[in-house]
């Protein structure tokens, strides 16, 4: 886990004890604690003035250095599964060339077009809390031709370092958000090719024409929900990524779009009720609003440990509510496994 995850968690923690100051006002029974010493002078601010403790703050507290002690740090190479047989698809338009995409894990998809590769939001190590929960298409070494990757945000499980800085990707190009620390970690972690890319900004690599797409308006990019959505052209072909969410208000320049990759797991920190990623429903709004004609949900496997699906994280979402809500609409949801891969083509009405 890196700093930043831990950060976050430790944050969390400290919320859990606020709100349970804040909701319960219970009278104080216990004195103030060693538990409390060692607590207030990191965060002092998220613990009340009142020196004396409640007792469910005491097992809140207990609960949360629990669970900041149970993160693991130890990565391991993700196992690799089995890719199938391309579904083939055709949509009603004049484009030239064939397009496929190909589910990687969790966020991560390839994106193929005459011979050449874009990969989005890499992902090939995990953590004890931080598992795919599904298996690899396939592994580093056995990847097409990677002309460049892009990442949607700094976060771990769109942006493993660890996982190419000693791989054959280390000199593929990286486009990453403009503002957000993930440049200088990939250059101190040996990759030798990486930009940052403003809202806006068009960068051309081989066969591709990415655009920076901005997704959050009022948030700074080093907060930790900071992201940047991307819109990849490969000839005539349009695709637009999304990390963990887009405001809908944004995207009125936006479309139409032939494919829309999109997150749907409705992540959400339970203490804070801070909410990262969309819901099914609102990932088929977004579908709707570029009159994507394809969309393909993705970030639905996670799954963690007991004590963070308890006590952390929520993730109601999943890719059947996404297909039936966006099959309502009129458009055409294609749900890929991890290994599963699409074949898009164009045909004259």
């Amino acid at each position: 886990m890196e700093n930043s995850e831990k950060k976050s968690l430790l944050f969390t923690i400290f919320m859990m004890v606020k709100r349970t100051n804040t909701w319960l006002k219970l009278e104080p029974k216990y004195p103030f604690s060693f538990l409390d010493k060692t607590i207030q002078p990191i965060l002092k601010k998220h613990l009340t003035a009142n020196k004396q403790i409640l007792d469910l703050k005491i097992v809140v507290s207990l609960t949360g250095i629990f669970l900041f002690a149970s993160c693991s740090s130890v990565l391991k190479s993700t196992k690799v599964g089995k890719q199938t047989l391309p579904l083939e698809v055709y949509v009603p338009s004049s484009h030239s060339g064939e397009l496929k995409i190909t589910r990687m894990v969790h966020a991560s998809v390839l994106i193929e077009y005459k011979g050449q590769s874009v990969m989005t939001d890499p992902w090939f190590t995990e953590t004890k809390t931080y598992p795919p929960s599904e298996k690899l298409a396939t592994s580093v070494e056995a990847l097409p031709n990677i002309k460049v990757i892009t990442s949607t945000m700094d976060h771990y499980d769109h942006f493993d370092l660890e996982g190419i800085k000693n791989t054959k990707l280390r000199s593929i190009p990286v486009l990453v958000p403009f503002g957000t620390k993930q440049k200088d970690k990939a250059i101190k972690a040996g990759l030798s090719d990486v930009r940052a890319v403003e809202s806006g900004q068009v960068v051309t690599v081989g066969e591709f024409k990415i655009t920076a797409i901005k997704a959050r308006s009022g948030i700074k990019p080093t907060a930790f929900d900071y992201e940047t959505a991307w819109l990849i052209e490969a000839g005539d072909w349009k695709v637009l990524v999304v990390g963990h969410r887009i405001d809908l208000e944004l995207l009125k320049e936006i479309g139409p779009i032939d494919i829309a990759v999109l997150p749907v797991n409705k992540l959400r920190i339970k203490p804070m009720f801070k909410k990262l990623s969309m819901s099914p429903e609102e990932a088929s709004d977004v579908a709707e609003k570029v009159n994507a004609q394809i969309a393909i949900p993705y970030h639905y496997m996670y799954k963690s440990t007991w004590s963070w699906e308890t006590f952390i994280v929520s993730h109601k979402g999943t890719a059947q509510a996404f297909a039936e809500s966006f099959r309502n609409k009129g458009g055409t949801p294609i749900q890929l496994n991890a290994g599963g891969s699409v074949k898009v083509k164009g045909y004259n009405k």
